[in-house]
């Protein structure tokens, strides 16, 4: 026995490191350990040679099975055995009582690392305080009877406990009778502290580790000697997504049979156990593997149970963490004091090599790839990987797996740069003219010299790939060669193929190095119904929709050519159209005659492979069709037209279709009017006059529309109109005649004069009709019912008479109907005074003077009577003419 705690109250049975036994033949990882000892040191001091005597196996068999090294699965239960016979060669605790178990999970993430030795396992009880600072605790078997906690007859106990996530110390210890021993959550002490009542003494110890989930791994493809083996690790289902960045992954490789027949012995001084005891100089551990061959590719700061890989310590190969360690620790390390023996291994004779290798990184993710280095004289056949997940700064929180993998070495050996060529995307072009080229290097990686022979494209595509510079020859070990090729795509789509490379390799021959390009180019596809058929009335119009849609992998360019009236695209310029994108193209029909129409769209595009596409559009007009005498774009002129006076044309209507036309209304505007009926409707073929008058409301050009609105079209049919306003200016003379006294029975007449004023472009001729008297007036006009035409600036004279038959005064008037719109009618007043006659001639018959020679006179009587009421005054006679004269007027 030796003390544990300063106060003597834990003691340790000096073998207390070979009877107690976690069963990992069950674990979820299961790495096959080497031979190993515990043994006590033979003599007083280390020495180089091999020290150790009374060797005690600390491989335990279960049910016949080797038990490895092992992580349990969470939750699983685990099976513990304690039995004395593994440390004694006779029985001293046959029947043995008051035995408890009691798991100590260890504190990893307060910094405290993982026990590896059970010397460091039992440093954990240097004090109670020690303990429950370190671990948290439960019992395993803990009962007031005595039979429960006793052991068999053969100094053996079993007990199984499940245990979540984490590193646990179990260990079996004996208490004194009428005393507790060791008690948890006991005290006040929090539920999971450790308390000890009374004296105890530990007799078993032993190491468990669980793991929330297995690790998952993918084995490397290229497993030959000298090759860099890619392991791509999982644990997704171990971490949550919030441990990626945070996550330590390693893999150790090692030739199998060399670690597992290996011996690896733990001398201990006996004499020093106790509260003193320190590994480095109390501990030796001597193995028969000497040197390591290999790569540790250990990045820097990383750490498995709280300790660096790189530090140089070799520990006991307790845990699966251990081989890991192992492996990346520098030989000759003297934490604990360390050497190489010959006892053991494959020959008792030698010094023991390994070929092995580690890579281990931290702050990665879940999943990661991992590459581990294999050197060109490592040995030939079965190596076992191990695989060690866990949290950056929590060692309790790991993932795990192992497995093996064989290792060959071909006499020759070919290794590509890279086994897939991917080109891309590339223009596909009929004639193959767009290229990309790429290269792969082959190395010659065997003890020989690599012999190439036929390369060539192969597979579905292989007319879409040229090799452009290839190889042939030897190839000496180390030495590379270049290939390279083109990707020449004429079709569109992912194109795949292989580059087949025959070697002497005789494990890789033919190498077939992926290739892969796609060829990009547009495809217009129409997903509209084709053809388009559409249908209207003459003068209406229906349009369709061609959907069109890019089924390429480029952008679609594509432009319409083809359609003339009375198709027509409304939607303007075709946009340009990613992969997957689509476009509408409306096209309008807008017949102007009954019948069919048809024509081609055609659709041409940038795709090199057709780069057009027709879609053949149908065109049915029916219905009624409105037309007018008038063609479109003429105007209807009424010509010069007095203001205010009219003038009449006519527009024939007519329905040149196929359906009854109704009509819904005809009219016109400004200064025109419909004067015709209309009627409500017309038949096929059918037509109808519409009238329409012009009456220009002043002078100049006067414009109008005539609107015909019918169920042919959507808007009405328009013609315009057009009338020019022409005016003319009546002016009299006077407008009042006094004709004063005229005796009765007598007759005077006065002249009237009417003149046209009007000037410019827009004067027209006056028109007057003269107006007269009544039958008894005294009053007259010689050309009364006559109707005069007056040019501008021109004038005509009419005569008006007054004859009074009675001695009275007369007042009247007539009118001058004109067609100047200021002065339709102008009215002439007359007024004169009938007196007593003033003279009369008796003889009122022209007085003939008959032949009278030159110079000769002759002489003619003229008699006048004043047969008047009144005196006739201021009489004068006068001659007329130059040949006349008056000679004598004599009263009678």
């Amino acid at each position: 026995m030796f003390e544990v705690s300063d106060g003597g109250q834990i003691m340790a049975w000096e073998r207390a490191a070979f009877p107690l036994r976690a069963d990992n033949t069950g674990s979820a990882t299961q790495v096959p350990k080497p031979t190993i000892y515990g043994e006590e040191l033979d003599g007083d001091s280390f020495t180089s040679d091999d020290d150790g005597t009374n060797s005690k196996s600390l491989v335990r068999d279960f049910g016949n099975e080797r038990n490895p090294f092992g992580v349990h699965q969470d939750g699983s239960d685990v099976s513990i055995t304690f039995d004395e016979s593994y440390a004694n060669s006779g029985s001293t605790l046959d029947g043995q009582q008051r035995v408890e178990f009691v798991a100590a999970r260890i504190k990893t993430n307060d910094g405290n690392g993982v026990p590896t030795t059970s010397s460091e396992a039992l440093d954990l009880f240097s004090s109670v305080q020690t303990a429950n600072d370190e671990a948290s605790f439960e019992m395993i078997l803990d009962s007031d009877d005595d039979n429960i906690k006793s052991l068999d007859s053969t100094g053996a106990k079993t007990v199984q406990s499940s245990f979540s996530e984490g590193h646990y110390v179990i260990m079996a210890a004996v208490h004194a009778k009428d005393e507790n021993g060791l008690e948890v959550g006991e005290d006040g002490r929090e539920a999971d502290d450790i308390s000890v009542d009374g004296d105890v003494t530990i007799i078993g110890v032993d190491m468990v580790t669980v793991q929330k989930d297995s690790a998952t791994v993918t084995k490397p493809s290229d497993t030959r000697v000298g090759a860099n083996l890619t392991f791509d690790v999982d644990t997704t289902n171990a971490f949550d997504s919030s441990k990626d960045g945070q996550i330590t992954h390693a893999v150790a490789l090692y030739k199998k049979s060399t670690f597992e027949n290996a011996r690896f012995d733990t001398v201990v001084d006996k004499s020093a156990l106790g509260t003193g005891f320190t590994e480095s100089e109390d501990m030796q551990l001597e193995h028969s593997i000497k040197d390591l061959n290999g790569v540790a590719r250990v990045e820097d700061g990383t750490t498995l149970n709280q300790q660096s890989l790189s530090d140089g310590k070799i520990s006991r190969p307790v845990s699966a963490a251990s081989a890991i360690d192992f492996f990346a620790d520098d030989v000759g390390a003297n934490d604990p004091n360390t050497h190489a023996i010959t006892n053991g291994g494959a020959s008792n004779e030698e010094y023991e090599t390994i070929d092995a290798s580690v890579t281990a990184v931290n702050g990665e993710s879940r999943s990661v790839s991992l590459n581990v280095d294999t050197l060109d004289d490592f040995s030939a056949g079965t190596y076992q990987y191990v695989v060690v997940s866990k949290v950056d700064n929590n060692d309790s929180q790991m993932s795990t797996t192992t497995g093996t993998i064989t290792l060959s070495q071909p006499e020759a050996g070919i290794s590509p740069s890279t086994e897939k060529l991917d080109f891309g995307a590339a223009s596909a072009t009929t004639d193959g003219s767009n290229t990309v080229t790429k290269s792969v290097t082959i190395e010659s990686v065997g003890s020989s010299s690599l012999k190439l022979g036929t390369i060539e494209v192969v597979g579905a595509d292989s007319d879409q790939f040229e090799i452009t510079k290839s190889a042939s020859g030897s190839i000496e070990p180390g030495d590379t060669r270049t290939i390279e090729v083109e990707f020449a795509p004429t079709e569109r789509g992912k194109q795949t193929a292989g580059l087949s490379i025959q070697s002497t390799d005789a494990d890789r021959s033919p190498l077939n190095i992926s290739l892969t390009g796609t060829g990009e180019a547009s495809q217009l596809s129409v997903q509209s119904t084709t053809p388009v058929e559409l249908s209207a009335n003459p003068d209406g119009t229906d349009s369709g929709t061609i959907r069109i849609k890019n089924t390429g992998n480029a952008d679609l360019t594509t432009s319409a050519s083809g359609l003339a009236s009375p198709f027509s695209i409304t939607s303007g310029s075709i946009p340009d159209l990613a992969p997957g994108e689509t476009a509408d193209i409306t096209i309008e029909y807008a017949p102007s005659e009954i019948g069919t129409d048809s024509a081609s769209l055609t659709l041409s595009t940038n795709n090199p492979f057709g780069s057009s596409r027709s879609v053949r559009v149908a065109g049915t007009a029916t219905g009624p069709k409105v037309s007018l005498s008038v063609a479109s774009g003429d105007t209807v002129t009424f010509g010069d037209v007095a203001v205010q006076q009219t003038a009449t044309r006519s527009v024939v209507v007519s329905n040149d279709g196929t359906e009854s036309l109704s009509i819904n209304s005809i009219s016109a505007s400004g200064d025109f009017s419909v004067v015709s009926n209309v009627p409500d409707s017309l038949a096929p073929d059918a037509s109808t006059v519409v009238d329409i008058e012009a009456k220009p409301t002043s002078a100049g050009t006067q414009t109008g529309t005539l609107s015909v609105d019918t169920s042919a079209t959507q808007s009405a049919v328009t013609r315009d109109l057009s009338v020019t306003g022409k005016e003319a200016q009546i002016s009299l003379s006077t407008a009042n005649i006094d004709f004063e006294e005229v005796p009765a029975g007598a007759s005077d007449v006065e002249p009237l004069t009417i003149s046209n004023d009007a000037t410019g472009s827009t004067a027209t001729d006056l028109t007057v009709d003269v107006g007269s008297f009544s039958d008894s007036s005294p009053f007259s006009v010689q050309q009364s019912g006559e109707s005069l035409t007056i040019e501008p600036g021109e004038s005509e004279t009419i005569n008006v008479v007054y004859a009074p038959t009675s001695e009275t005064s007369s007042s009247s008037s007539f009118d001058l109907s004109t067609n100047d719109y200021d002065d339709q009618t102008e009215p002439v007043g007359v007024s004169g005074t009938g007196v007593a006659p003033a003279f009369v001639v008796t003889d009122a018959s022209p007085i003939s003077f008959g032949p009278i020679a030159q110079s000769d006179t002759q002489t003619k009587t003229l008699t006048l009577e004043n047969k008047g009421s009144a005196t006739l005054t201021n009489f004068r006679v006068a001659g007329v003419g130059s040949d006349y004269s008056v000679q004598e007027c004599q009263r009678r």
